[in-house]
């Protein structure tokens, strides 16, 4: 494939690299990565890597899921040292419904991106530098307006996470989306999170809103 013409992942805001669990390199600090998914079993080991990552980095933490998956979560984490209680209890761990993160007040791209502004803002006042946020993309997004506005939202999300230290894992159903909507997702990623490894996604664009159906 043809990469001349593509933009390069650019984090000026980016200080060491860093690794998560599934990483066999590290990459730059803050960037926006796609998982599309094929189970429930790939799903949650992307979870509990990046969550144990992020804990164990002592930064602002948010876990964006459909399912109720405390129980797992605190049993994994447990077993490699890391108390979610704890992590409650201090601030630096939040959690919130797919369904409720997304639609609560409609479905709108900008006001979505304004939280995260919001959020970030939250954790640095909390001391955190950066923020770290994985989140299950609800399916019931592909249908508005032909998934174009779910792809408006990555890609604003995308070119605010330019310029801010936030590293958030977007997670899509590969039996819940159609082709055209993971595809036109996958061109606002920089990164893609694949067989338990990140690398450049090779049909990255930038984050011009991309048409969609």
């Amino acid at each position: 494939m043809e990469t001349g013409s593509r933009p390069s992942p650019r984090w000026e805001h980016t200080d060491l690299p860093f690794s998560l669990g599934y990483l066999g390199h590290p990459i730059p600090r803050g960037p926006h990565i796609c998982q599309v998914y094929t189970s429930p079993e790939e799903r949650m080991d992307a979870v509990f890597d990046f969550l144990r990552s992020a804990l164990e980095s002592g930064e602002q933490t948010y876990f964006i899921s459909e399912r109720p998956t405390d129980e797992i979560l605190a049993e994994f984490l447990a077993g490699v040292g890391v108390s979610l209680d704890d992590a409650r209890r201090s601030g630096q761990f939040h959690a919130s419904a797919n369904r409720d993160f997304y639609l609560k007040g409609g479905f709108d791209p900008q006001r979505l991106v304004d939280t995260w502004a919001t959020i970030l803002r939250d954790a640095r006042a909390k001391g955190s530098p950066a923020l770290w946020a994985i989140g299950d993309v609800l399916p019931e997004l592909c249908c508005m307006q032909g998934g174009t506005q779910l792809v408006i939202y990555e890609s604003k999300l995308e070119e605010w996470m330019q310029c801010n230290r936030a590293t958030i894992l977007c997670q899509y159903d590969a039996r819940a989306f159609d082709a055209c909507t993971i595809m036109n997702v996958l061109r606002v990623h920089p990164l893609v999170l694949a067989n338990g490894r990140v690398a450049e996604c090779p049909f990255f664009t930038g984050p011009a809103p991309v048409r969609s159906h």
